[in-house]
């Protein structure tokens, strides 16, 4: 049954296109899949008009509907730029925004499932592709009552279904400034203090333990950073004997497992370049100093965690 909706449907939506339009599929994770019948939403883009450098870019939910609408630089691999339009499932608008070299700019407007207004955001053309910085110019709630304007008032955060309110506070001139209250998951509640936009300190509760941070969430990470874990890795890993002369290359790609207090554990190989190769990468990782452990308002997380060991034959 679901096979053969998904042909009626992708006959419907395909028909519409030329043969030179780039047709991927996705699931709602943003990964690609090479499976029709598998994917959440399927994303076509088309080439520019006669006069005009811009791609089309758009995608469209299972039921045909419209999921974005938008134009790009590029085709292979694209850009945004200019104006886009997100669409909700059951086709009300979910955001209204404009687009600078990928870069989220100007005003952007974010709606409700039920279309009624949500957030009105003025972004900051900052030039980097970072997080994006905007300022709030006015807030709504699910029945289209205004509790934020001109930047000043109070913001509420919904959960991604939009059913349950997971934070709220105060904000001034557009950003998040004063006591904000919310809740991360079932498990751990939390305040946080803001002063114009930044996070000054915040405490969380967690079966009635209290942990205080400045930053929500952190991966983790080896002591000294990304720079100091590739000298690591530089200065200790060396093709063993066994495998001098036979000209391997490639990558060791290995998994394992960040403990909350720092140590690696469950090391794991899961792509080969030869048995001796492999055991010497390993080798590597199971001596590596303690790491920061990832943590996630406070509490320290347990954290599965993929690294490739570059093999030169050269070296």
């Amino acid at each position: 049954m679901r096979f053969t909706f998904t042909l009626c449907f992708l006959f419907c939506v395909l028909a519409c296109f030329a043969q030179a339009d780039k047709i991927t599929y996705y699931k709602n994770s943003g990964r690609q899949v090479t499976i029709p019948d598998s994917a959440d939403f399927i994303r076509v883009v088309s080439a520019p008009d006669a006069g005009s450098k811009l791609t089309y870019v758009k995608e469209f939910y299972k039921n045909g509907k419209p999921k974005f609408v938008g134009t790009a630089t590029g085709f292979e691999f694209f850009s945004l730029e200019g104006p886009a339009v997100s669409y909700f499932e059951n086709g009300h608008r979910m955001s209204i925004a404009n687009y600078k070299k990928g870069r989220l700019v100007g005003d952007s407007y974010e709606y409700f499932p039920n279309g009624k207004p949500y957030l009105f955001k003025q972004y900051i053309d900052n030039g980097q592709y970072a997080v994006p910085d905007f300022k709030l110019k006015a807030v709504y709630d699910t029945l289209g009552n205004t509790t934020a304007e001109d930047g000043n008032g109070i913001l509420t955060i919904y959960s991604e279904d939009y059913s349950t309110a997971m934070e709220s506070g105060p904000i001034k001139k557009g950003k998040r400034d004063g006591l904000l209250k919310g809740i991360a998951n079932p498990d751990i509640t939390f305040e946080e203090t803001y002063k114009n936009g930044l996070l000054i300190d915040g405490t969380a509760l967690k079966d009635g333990q209290t942990a205080h941070y400045k930053l929500r969430e952190s991966s983790p990470e080896f002591i000294g950073g990304t720079f100091a874990f590739l000298k690591y890795i530089t200065k200790n890993f060396r093709i063993p004997a066994a495998d001098k002369g036979k000209n391997l290359s490639g990558r060791v790609l290995i998994t394992f497992v960040v403990e909350r207090d720092g140590k690696l554990t469950d090391i794991k190989v899961v792509r080969s370049v030869s048995p001796a190769t492999d055991e010497a990468a390993v080798d590597v990782i199971k001596k590596s100093p303690d790491w920061n452990p990832a943590q996630y308002f406070g509490f320290t997380l347990r954290t599965k965690f993929t690294i490739p060991v570059n093999v030169d034959p050269e070296e």
